[in-house]
């Protein structure tokens, strides 16, 4: 019996079948007057009612399960691949369409838990997806920004939009939209309304609304209430001068759930003048409770008229159990200096690029596929000025790739939020591809930019929060 069939018996056996009276006892009648072979087994109505509710409940999950696998299977190179069995363990199959202008969008299921709302969908066009604009024949830039409603309230990042696409054939498109909603107050039923008013250039209009249950991701979430307030101080170049300014911030909460693991901070918005509104960003680096250095590797950005700017960084803990956080402030030279690493044999693995003081890179693998070349590395310690594997090409004397706009290749990365590697694709168009042949080496940049204050560091006792 695998965990969903054990699911579902744990259903049955709980739960409470209320069926009224009156029908019971006409039902109970009915079947008494009922001529009735020896042979004859008759299955009781709550019986029937039970089996009914667990094959619906079958069927759903089966759907939404099938939609996400079809998913994966399409797109092996996922950036969340990773958390695909959480994905489909969390998933609810919505199954609608609506259709203008000869484009039908579909959101096939929707998985959502106290960090993220992940929807699947389906875009179908009558017409080459790819000669509408030169640009989608790159797929991610062939999705349409879809607006997005939760409970009958615009839900808006600013920055750090997250998805990702890839074609099925020439017409089809399936995508994924990855919504923070760390910063929000999500009840665990609600409502969603997906909208957006041109896909593929065509100006339309679809729109489509369901109802979402997170409950049974809420069970395994950890979400604590920090409430800590704290202020930073850091020295920028500004008007050819040293300023010093003290950074107003409070950490919110800390969210540790299947989707994802989330550090929620707020932070007083400075108006400078000439416009210059100075922020800590990403300028600070998380260790947990034995020292060990959490890779941040996105945010999601909200900045209402309150003056507070909410930043929600999801950081990679593995499979770890996290007791206590520690905040690191980081401060930037404004006087420092970058420069490239010398260039390493590809056929000579595992490499190392020292590309910080506190931090290196580790490639472990390069594999030269069709049209791509697949690099996958990790990180030891802390790197602040390269969130993602960040290689440069080279040929056998070292010297970079210096390519045109229209010869570039695509540069892409995923990251497996249980193992911590990251993968680094370059892809070559079709008719550039014989370029890879002359990739012999690669290189990176080191930069000595910044320090981390730890005389300012902040301790984050998950123990002592107030758990939701």
């Amino acid at each position: 019996m695998d965990n969903f069939d054990r699911k579902l018996k744990d259903i049955g056996k709980n739960e409470v079948w209320e069926i009224p009276k009156e029908i019971d006892d006409n039902i109970s009648k009915l079947l008494e007057d009922l001529d009735k072979p020896s042979t004859a087994r008759h299955r009781p109505l709550k019986v029937s009612i039970l089996v009914a509710a667990i094959s619906a409940l079958t069927l759903t999950t089966a759907f939404a399960v099938g939609h996400i696998i079809d998913y994966f299977n399409i797109n092996k190179d996922s950036s969340y691949i990773s958390t695909k069995d959480e994905l489909i363990e969390l998933g609810t199959n919505v199954g609608l369409s609506t259709t203008d202008k000869n484009i039908e969008f579909t959101i096939d299921s929707i998985s959502a838990d106290d960090n993220y709302i992940n929807i699947f969908y389906t875009l179908k066009s009558d017409k080459n997806i790819k000669e509408i604009n030169e640009h989608y024949e790159e797929p991610f830039f062939a999705r349409p920004f879809l607006n997005i409603k939760v409970d009958g309230k615009e839900i808006w990042e600013t920055t750090g939009i997250e998805g990702e696409a890839k074609y099925v054939s020439d017409k089809e498109l399936k995508c994924v939209r990855r919504l923070n909603i760390s910063h929000e107050e999500v009840k665990n039923k609600f409502d969603i309304t997906v909208y957006t008013n041109e896909i593929f250039e065509q100006k339309g209009n679809w729109e489509i609304s369901t109802k979402i249950d997170k409950t049974e991701a809420v069970k395994t979430t950890k979400k604590y209430e920090v409430d800590k307030d704290f202020a930073v101080k850091r020295i920028y170049k500004h008007n050819d001068k040293d300023t010093t300014l003290n950074h107003k911030l409070s950490i919110d909460k800390v969210i540790i759930s299947p989707l994802a693991s989330q550090l929620v901070v707020n932070e007083e918005i400075m108006d400078m003048d000439d416009d210059w509104q100075p922020s800590i960003d990403y300028g600070f680096a998380l260790f947990d409770q034995d020292g060990e250095y959490l890779e941040v590797i996105d945010k999601g950005l909200s900045m209402p008229a309150s003056g507070t700017m909410t930043t929600s960084y999801e950081f990679i803990r593995g499979n770890k159990d996290i007791t206590s956080l520690k905040y690191v402030p980081v401060q930037y030279s404004e006087e420092s200096s970058t420069y490239d690493l010398e260039a390493k044999d590809i056929d000579k693995l595992p490499m190392e690029f020292e590309v910080s003081e506190d931090g290196k890179w580790i490639i472990e693998d390069i594999e030269f596929k069709d049209n791509e070349i697949v690099i996958t590395g990790y990180k030891e310690g802390f790197v602040r000025d390269s969130l993602v594997l960040d290689v440069m090409i080279c040929d056998k004397n070292g010297e970079t790739f210096d390519f045109d706009i229209n010869k570039a290749p695509l540069v892409t990365n995923t990251i497996d939020r249980n193992t911590r590697k990251q993968i680094c694709r370059i892809t070559f168009k079709d008719k550039y591809k014989e370029e890879m042949n002359r990739v012999k080496k690669i290189k990176m940049s080191k930069s000595n930019e910044f320090e981390l204050l730890e005389d300012q560091a902040v301790e984050i006792d998950l123990t002592n929060a107030k758990k939701n």
